[in-house]
């Protein structure tokens, strides 16, 4: 439960200090999505898998706390950050094979979000 209770924070935590930023949030987005996926169990190497017992609605939440962050950037998202989340070793990468439609549908609104910045 206390787990849960953190990546929920941290949720929150992201989210708010984006509102808080603005446009200026965008040079923290990267080190943000590190963070958000990092309480998924992403260890960052090419072979990353999900590690513990994380449901495939905590991977949904992330993924739907990542589609606010980019929504909040509009159009201020650096350039720079596209290949790195598009990367086919970046978590949302992997997880677009996951067995939830849930998951895949965020992962392949995350592309699209990204495809067309």
């Amino acid at each position: 439960m206390v787990g849960q209770s953190c990546m929920g924070d941290s949720w929150r935590c992201l989210t708010l200090l984006a509102e808080i930023l603005g446009d200026k949030f965008s040079s923290f987005y990267t080190s943000s999505i590190d963070i958000l996926f990092q309480g998924l169990g992403f260890d960052g190497s090419s072979s990353s898998e999900i590690g513990g017992k994380i449901t495939s609605i905590q991977i949904h939440g992330v993924l739907r706390t990542n589609l606010q962050l980019l929504a909040m950037q509009k159009l201020s998202l650096l350039p720079s950050s596209v290949p790195r989340i598009l990367q086919l070793d970046a978590p949302i990468s992997l997880l677009r094979l996951h067995p939830n439609h849930l998951v895949v549908t965020s992962c392949a609104a995350t592309y699209v979000f990204l495809l067309q910045h």
